[in-house]
């Protein structure tokens, strides 16, 4: 905790700031008047600069104390790297504490000049944008949260959608599958103007409702699935996942709004539970295998194996710092 007149008083502060500046002698008597301090208060900040090696020149001319610009003093030059101006950077809330103090505010302007030139290395416009991202993402999943129950509603009654982009855009569509796709969670479904199967990222999708078209589908669920697929290889997420399952009574082998192509269960020669699906690689499926990573073993393809060690070594080690 600082605690010296010079520091404590503005008006000695001022003065500091004033004798660093002055370029010319002035009328010692002038100067302390313009500063509103006594003669024993300017002492005080002489006896102070005197720890730092510099002294204040005071003459005499015609029985009147002139005060004389100090010596040149050499300016402290400070270069910072990114990371060395953010640690700095995360102590400034604690300058609130002298809030009010005139020396404080030196720092502050000093340090705000600073990030005028240097933008981009804006710690707290950074915190801010970071706070305003998760705060829209938690938005954006429970806008996307009430519409998926919406067209899951549908699903159940098998009635069309009528779904909104925008204020104006709307489309009719009679809904098949909710699934991840191309990396979002998407309707897989009928559109019923042009009578062709389409996909729509939910995340798109800013409001929908039940929909009074009567409509009958075109197509089923052989060429859903194919559609599907085709969009899934032409992306190059496909895979062919073989897992092999070590407590069968504990998985859950058809995680929601996961499209599995083509399952396939078998016992291999051990006895041991064998399970095979074409999924599409991608931050869903390595949370659902999370989840259920202490009841399977990864047997192919290898690749993504190691991708997922990676994936749970980084998990835990988030964790960890978390706890």
């Amino acid at each position: 905790m600082v605690n010296h007149p010079v520091l404590e008083q503005n008006e000695l502060w001022q003065a500091l700031i004033s004798l660093e500046n002055l370029q010319k002698e002035v009328i010692m008597q002038d100067f302390l008047d313009g500063h509103t301090i006594s003669r024993s208060q300017f002492r005080e900040l002489e006896n102070f600069l005197l720890y730092f090696n510099v002294k204040v020149e005071i003459t005499e001319k015609d029985g009147v104390e002139i005060l004389l610009p100090l010596a040149d003093l050499e300016k402290i030059q400070v270069n910072f790297s990114l990371a060395e101006w953010l640690a700095l950077a995360a102590h400034f809330p604690l300058m609130e504490h002298f809030k009010g103090k005139a020396f404080n505010q030196s720092v502050s302007t000093l340090f705000g000049n600073v990030e005028k030139k240097h933008p981009d290395w804006d710690l707290f416009r950074a915190l801010h944008l970071e706070r305003q991202v998760g705060i829209s993402r938690a938005q954006n999943t429970k806008k996307r949260d009430g519409i998926t129950t919406v067209i899951d509603d549908c699903l159940g009654l098998k009635i069309p959608v009528l779904t909104w982009s925008g204020e104006k855009q709307s489309i009719d569509i009679f809904p098949h599958k909710i699934i991840y796709l191309e990396g979002s969670l998407c309707l897989v479904g009928e559109d019923i103007k042009d009578k062709i199967i389409c996909s729509l990222a939910l995340d798109q999708v800013d409001k929908a409702q039940a929909s009074m078209t009567e409509y009958k589908p075109h197509y089923g669920p052989v060429e859903i699935n194919q559609f599907i697929s085709m969009v899934r290889s032409l992306s190059g997420k496909e895979e062919r996942l073989v897992l092999k399952i070590i407590s069968p009574g504990q998985v859950e082998l058809s995680p929601k709004y996961h499209f599995l192509g083509n399952p396939y269960v078998t016992l291999n020669y051990q006895g041991a539970m064998i399970w095979a699906a074409t999924v599409e690689k991608g931050p869903e499926l390595f949370n659902w295998l999370y989840s259920i990573r202490s009841s399977i073993e990864i047997l192919d393809p290898s690749d993504l194996a190691s991708e997922f060690s990676d994936y749970c070594r980084r998990n835990e080690e988030n964790t960890k710092k978390i706890a």
